[in-house]
C-alpha cells in the first residue's frame, strides 16, 4: 500500500520476505516502486520501465488492463501547486482584510485629528515642532494597530491549539497538528508594525497642513 497521510501510527512496516510469508506469496510481487533523484523528471522514464515491463511480460501496447503505471511524482506537484494556490489565497485574503483594517484605523486617526484641531493649533502655536505632531499620531495609530493584531494572532493561536485538542484522538488526515509557522508570525508582525505606521501617516500631514491660526479659531 502506498500511503499519503501523515498519520504513520495506523501502519506496519515489516521486510518483504515476512509480508510474503505472511499472505502466501512466496517469490511473488505485485507492485514495483521506483523512485527517482529530484533532477529527473519521471514521466518518460516510468513509460521507458512501461515497455520493458510489457516486452518481457508480452502484453500488447493497447492493453491497458494487465497492469497500471501511476507516476506518484507528477500527482505530488499538482498536489503542491493547489497548496500553493490555496497559501497564495490566503495571504491575499489576509492582507486583504488586514488593508480594510488599516484604512479603518487611518479613518479613526482622521476624526481624532480633526476633533483635537484646537489642541494641535495650541501646541503649534506654543512652539510644537512638526515632528512631535507626527510622531505623536502615528505613535497612537501604531498602538491601536497592534493592539488590535496581536490580539488577533493569538485568538488564532489558541484557535488553533482546540483545534489540535479536538482532532488529536480523531482521524484527522491532513488537518493533523495545524500551528502558525514561526516565520509568517514574524512576517504578520512587522507587516503590522508599517501597516500601522502607513495609516497615521496621512493623518498627520493632515494635521500638520492646519495653521495655528485656523486650529484656534476651530470649534
Amino acid at each position: 500500500m502506498v500511503n499519503l497521510g501523515p498519520n504513520e501510527s495506523n501502519s506496519v512496516f515489516m521486510p518483504i520476505t515476512t509480508a510474503q510469508y505472511l499472505y502466501n506469496a512466496v517469490g511473488k510481487a505485485d507492485r514495483l516502486f521506483m523512485v527517482l533523484s529530484d533532477e529527473y523528471e519521471s514521466g518518460e522514464y516510468y513509460q521507458k520501465f512501461d515497455e520493458i515491463i510489457r516486452n518481457n511480460h508480452q502484453i500488447h501496447p493497447d492493453d491497458m488492463s494487465a497492469f497500471v503505471t501511476l507516476d506518484m511524482k507528477s500527482q505530488l506537484n499538482q498536489f503542491d501547486i493547489m497548496i500553493g494556490g490555496i497559501n497564495a489565497l490566503v495571504w491575499l485574503v489576509g492582507l486583504g482584510t488586514l488593508l480594510a483594517g488599516l484604512i479603518g484605523i487611518s479613518n479613526i486617526m482622521m476624526v481624532t485629528v480633526k476633533e483635537r484641531t484646537q489642541e494641535i493649533g495650541v501646541r503649534r502655536a506654543l512652539g510644537a515642532e512638526p515632528w512631535t505632531i507626527i510622531k505623536q499620531i502615528m505613535c497612537e495609530s501604531l498602538v491601536l494597530t497592534l493592539a488590535a493584531g496581536i490580539l488577533g494572532i493569538v485568538v488564532g493561536v489558541w484557535g488553533l491549539y482546540f483545534v489540535n485538542r479536538m482532532t488529536a484522538t480523531g482521524e484527522s488526515g491532513f488537518f493533523a497538528n495545524p500551528h502558525v509557522p514561526f516565520i509568517p508570525a514574524i512576517a504578520a508582525f512587522i507587516i503590522l508594525i508599517l501597516g500601522g505606521l502607513f495609516a497615521g501617516f496621512v493623518p498627520a500631514k493632515r494635521a500638520l497642513a492646519i495653521k495655528a491660526i485656523e486650529a484656534l479659531r476651530a470649534e
